[in-house]
């Protein structure tokens, strides 16, 4: 039988994960006004059939294509009506809070921190905005959760133990890229983890081939019908501000700055005054990306087995392609997928700190105090889509 205390976690669990569903649903059936983006997907689903979304598509707009035609075989029953459009939005995001559940619970045993990344997941005014939006990033947040779950279980595993579904997961999981740009950053890892896993045993050899052949195959289907349609001039225009400079070390340090600001601030709020009450979280989130990534990457020998490795490993992915010009650096909405990070290396360092009381019952008592706020805006923002 569960215990008192058990009991209580579990009820402050479901109440967290309803007021997500609820703030969602409320969202969803709130008919909010399609905006411009939008408005040109909608178009584009409209005008064009499955086998002609597999190529430009109007008003210089980048989809997932194979997710797109889904959204299109579901939508085109309902004569593209907009709940139709943002349903699969929706269905994604309440699913990935889900799996997020599940890889905190995986990755710490502590409730604290399992319940207060669930509060900030919940309370974030972006992760409920997004779960109904005509837009791919709700599946961004589901596959790196499910790519997540993936490598914890790789993590001291025997090549004895490697199964059927391993072999199939292998062959089927890079192709997630055709479905969600997030997952970019994240589907080689299994197959680097495999690759790692052959110093030790030459057995993890004919995996690791799959894994990493399945990549390759995945890259040169996700060019062929997607990326060399979807990076164009427009785009990398408009994103141009997102991009990290490297003309001299001022304007490095600028970006960056910039950068690290939005991708620990942006998703709790719509506003600047609450984005900046967030502030507080920029040094709390950084120390332990370093902190913990840092020592989790050192310690398993570069292995990414763990959410604190992740964590460290995507924020480098980022800054490399930021430089490169290939992908925003925290481009707010296109690095949802990082945001329930943010949420578990900020409350975990929080966590951290519980033996030092002047610390944190203040640190404590304003994450949890600004949730609550977040929640309350969130709803109040919500609500004024009925009018």
């Amino acid at each position: 039988m569960m215990s008192k205390m058990t009991r209580s976690i579990r009820w402050v669990e479901v109440c967290i994960l309803l007021v997500f569903i609820v703030l969602s649903l409320l969202h969803f059936f709130s008919d909010r006004p399609l905006w411009e983006d939008e408005i040109y997907v909608k178009n584009n689903l409209e005008k064009y059939h499955y086998v002609q979304l597999f190529g430009v598509l109007d008003h210089s707009q980048s989809f997932p294509r194979v997710y797109l035609v889904w959204i299109k075989f579901l939508s085109r029953f309902f004569d593209y009506h907009m709940k139709a459009l943002r349903f699969l939005p929706l269905v994604m995001m309440i699913c990935a809070l889900g799996l997020w559940r599940r890889v905190y619970q995986r990755q710490t045993d502590h409730a604290f921190i399992i319940l207060s990344a669930l509060l900030l997941f919940a309370c974030s005014f972006r992760m409920v905005y997004y779960a109904a939006e005509l837009k791919p990033y709700s599946l961004d947040v589901l596959s790196v959760a499910l790519v997540a779950l993936i490598c914890f279980k790789q993590k001291g595993r025997d090549a004895d133990q490697l199964r059927p579904r391993d072999y199939l997961s292998s062959a089927v999981l890079p192709f997630f890229i055709l479905f969600s740009y997030g997952s970019i950053f994240v589907v080689w890892i299994p197959a680097w983890n495999y690759l790692l896993k052959t110093r030790e045993d030459k057995r993890f050899w004919k995996i690791f081939i799959l894994s990493a052949g399945s990549c390759v195959l995945a890259a040169m289907l996700f060019y062929l019908i997607d990326f060399r349609y979807s990076v164009n001039d427009a785009n990398i225009h408009y994103w141009n501000d997102y991009f990290l400079c490297v003309e001299n070390r001022e304007c490095f340090l600028s970006t960056f700055g910039e950068g690290v600001q939005r991708l620990v601030t942006y998703w709790f709020g719509n506003t600047k005054p609450q984005m900046l009450a967030a502030s507080l979280f920029i040094p709390v989130f950084m120390f332990g990306m370093v902190r913990y990534g840092g020592a989790s990457l050192l310690k398993d020998r570069l292995s990414v087995t763990n959410l604190d490795a992740m964590a460290i490993v995507l924020f480098f992915e980022m800054m490399v392609l930021g430089v490169l010009r290939k992908y925003p650096f925290t481009g707010e909405r296109l690095t949802l997928f990082y945001a329930p990070i943010v949420f578990y290396l900020t409350v975990k360092t929080i966590w951290s700190t519980k033996k030092m009381c002047w610390i944190f019952w203040p640190l404590t008592a304003y994450c949890v105090g600004y949730a609550v706020y977040c929640a309350g805006n969130t709803l109040k923002v919500v609500l004024s889509y009925f009018a």
